[in-house]
């Protein structure tokens, strides 16, 4: 039997860069799918619109799908066409050429982070977003997106991904508020779920092959600082220049219970900002992921790589 055949969505982008290149060391012929028509990394390019050109010439052959096109900014129309439209499409156009599996990149983003209690480490069994009408575009795109893939008839694996981080993209929202060189830094008990794109890429091309009974992983880093950690390694990027504290407790006694925008939006506050921690156990073992140095050596890595660039 022949390598398997691997579609790529997004594949132009920060991580499907990286899961092409994965792939392809990993033997898989790739197709690497992307509005642009663009692969820095290679593979097969193949350029559409997911939202709206014909999907079956890309299909054609497919043995799996690393679906992570997205809709990340603009307004709720645009990332319902780039998220939503595009995962039906192509979930219809899959089931017509038999494509026997799709793992899907989602988000960390999708649990209802306000109905746990402070301390709760969030695993796989933790409860998803009960009313998603109270959180932002993306969030509920991404919650509507597992349910496709979930009602799809295809066999599936969901990582829900951290926030992905390395070298060019250092700054999360779980820091706080940035104002130019300030930083305003909401709490810094709990753990940031970062996740490091080549931690992510890894997972998302492991389970292609992957075929227990699991079907949602949490992909985090193996070592999570707190707010004060990542921010003292982060320092020596010369930002930020100034960090204001304050505690996410008051922001939550001055926060609506929804209709807000940003962290005076409760919903989004405890998603971001609430002292929890995170597990990665079941995917550490289930994808047979390497090793992963510790932060502050990845951090170390990713300051140095943004100096000789």
């Amino acid at each position: 039997m022949g390598a398997l055949t691997v579609l790529i969505t997004g594949a132009s982008g920060r991580l499907g860069q990286v899961c092409v290149a994965e792939a392809l060391a990993r033997g898989y012929n790739v197709r690497a799918l992307s509005r642009s028509g663009v692969s820095p990394a290679g593979g097969e390019i193949v350029q559409a619109d997911l939202s709206c050109d014909p999907l079956k010439p890309a299909l054609d052959g497919v043995d799996a799908i690393l679906h992570l096109a997205a809709g990340m900014t603009g307004n709720a129309e645009d990332i319902e066409r780039d998220t939503g439209l595009a995962t039906m499409r192509l979930l219809s156009a899959a089931k017509l050429s038999g494509t026997p599996k799709i793992v899907l990149a989602g988000s960390i983003g999708v649990y209802g982070i306000a109905s746990v209690e402070e301390g709760h480490v969030v695993n796989e069994h933790s409860p998803v977003e009960t009313e998603p009408e109270g959180r932002d575009s993306y969030t509920r795109s991404k919650i509507a997106q597992e349910l496709m893939i979930r009602e799809s008839g295809l066999p599936f694996q969901i990582l829900r991904i951290g926030a992905i981080w390395g070298p060019g993209q250092l700054w999360n929202a779980h820091l706080g508020i940035a104002k130019g060189p300030l930083l305003v830094r909401v709490g810094n008990e709990g753990q940031i779920p970062l996740a490091h794109i080549t931690r992510a890429a890894e997972a998302m091309v492991a389970a292609i092959t992957y075929d227990g009974p699991d079907r949602v992983f949490n992909i985090t880093d193996d070592d999570l600082p707190d707010r004060i950690r990542y921010l003292k390694a982060l320092y020596a990027s010369g930002w930020p220049k100034m960090i204001v504290p304050i505690s996410w407790r008051l922001l939550d006694r001055i926060a609506a219970p929804t209709g807000r925008r940003g962290l005076l939006n409760r919903p989004t506050l405890h998603a971001r900002m609430k002292p929890v921690a995170w597990s990665n156990k079941r995917s550490l073992s289930a994808l047979n992921l390497s090793s992963q140095p510790g932060f502050d050596a990845l951090m170390s890595d990713a300051l140095a790589q943004e100096v000789r660039a």
